[in-house]
């Protein structure tokens, strides 16, 4: 089997062709956030991929194996890049294809919540690998060759028990396939030792870090340096937020239709032997999700939207500031549970989100 050309075929039919992201959305108030599924730009032609190769060797081809070969044939090209971003979908696939959603209003608390007193048995991953969209951001990647593009997509993998990766996706607009990314991982050996916190690790190693290419303008180093560590606040509090009592999390319901619908799909292929149904049937397939999107703070961001109708933006860009949040232990020994302390904007004619608290059981052991 020539298992190169076929993948590099649906690679090169990926890059001509129209978006096909599967939408979310969440209302809040007036207002409306989407989301698109990076993955699902790419799955109709890793399908594509996977049928021209089962016609090859006489047997079912996976979407994983698909991926694989594709990943693979685009190193032996040089594009690095492009075969982590198929390699992150693969693990993605097997870890149950979650992404969660951070909307505007949650996305700014996170940013403005402290990290320093965040233990390090605090943080752990809730999947070997998962996906954060994060609708109408404004943060920024840069691409020599297409400039600034808004982040949308971010991978995370656990890559070793202290270890975790994760690669930024940047899509080009009204270029399908084509996106600037950032790619980066963090040891928490290296950030705890020593008696070091995250908060300083944000503040000076990873600045420097990022800072570091060589023949980047320096305007464009500190913004994507900030886009790197903003996310990471947010990366480090959602984590926070999903092992807290009372949070927020709603799965997007438009997407479970997709993964019920697939799943009838499924049941309606092996009920007959017509082959034009039986292809029908798998091009529906193939325009399905299959990903279980999790929003979280909807009550935040309905708050936050009903805030930003009852007041004058003008006035209030002008009078309000953030009071920054944090995480602490609470004195009472008896009481293991870290707290969030939530942030909140404080002046203008009332308070933003404010006056609530969430705790996070103490993970067991060290």
């Amino acid at each position: 089997m020539n298992g190169s050309k076929l993948a590099l075929g649906a690679v090169g039919v990926l890059a001509a062709a129209t978006a096909l992201a599967r939408r979310g959305s969440l209302a809040a108030a007036d207002s409306e956030y989407e989301i698109e599924v990076w993955y699902d730009t790419v799955r109709p032609f890793v399908l594509e991929g996977a049928s021209h190769m089962e016609k090859q060797v006489g047997r079912p081809v996976s979407e994983q194996e698909s991926l694989s070969v594709m990943a693979s044939n685009m190193r032996k090209r040089g594009g690095d890049i492009e075969a982590m971003n198929l390699s992150h979908a693969h693990v993605w696939i097997d870890a149950g294809k979650q992404v969660f959603a951070v909307g505007p209003a949650l996305r700014e608390m996170f940013v403005n919540t402290g990290l320093e007193k965040v233990p390090r048995r605090a943080i752990a991953l809730p999947y070997t690998s998962f996906a954060v969209a994060l609708p109408a951001c404004p943060w920024r990647l840069w691409s020599q060759s297409q400039g600034w593009h808004e982040v949308r997509w971010v991978w995370v993998v656990q890559a070793s028990p202290s270890m975790f990766s994760v690669m930024m996706i940047a899509p080009h607009e009204g270029r399908p396939g084509e996106f600037s990314s950032g790619v980066w991982s963090m040891d928490l050996d290296e950030v705890y030792g020593s008696g070091g916190d995250l908060e300083s690790y944000l503040s000076v190693r990873m600045a420097e870090s990022f800072r570091a290419k060589q023949g980047v303008p320096s305007s464009v180093q500190v913004e994507v340096s900030e886009t790197h560590i903003l996310f990471l606040r947010v990366l480090v509090n959602l984590l926070l937020y999903l092992q807290s009592n009372g949070a927020d999390l709603v799965k997007d319901e438009s997407f479970l239709a997709q993964i019920a619908r697939a799943k009838q799909i499924e049941i309606e292929k092996k009920r007959t032997r017509k082959p034009k149904l039986i292809r029908r049937l798998e091009r529906e397939s193939s325009k399905l999700s299959g990903a279980t999107v999790t929003w979280l703070g909807r009550r935040i961001e309905r708050e936050a939207a009903r805030q930003a109708v009852s007041e004058p933006g003008s006035r209030r860009a002008m009078r309000r500031h953030w009071v920054r949040g944090h995480w602490k232990w609470p004195a009472r020994k008896t009481d293991r549970k870290l707290t969030w302390v939530m942030p909140y904007e404080r002046g203008g004619r009332g308070q933003s989100v404010t006056g609530r608290t969430y705790r996070v059981r103490e993970p067991s052991g060290e």
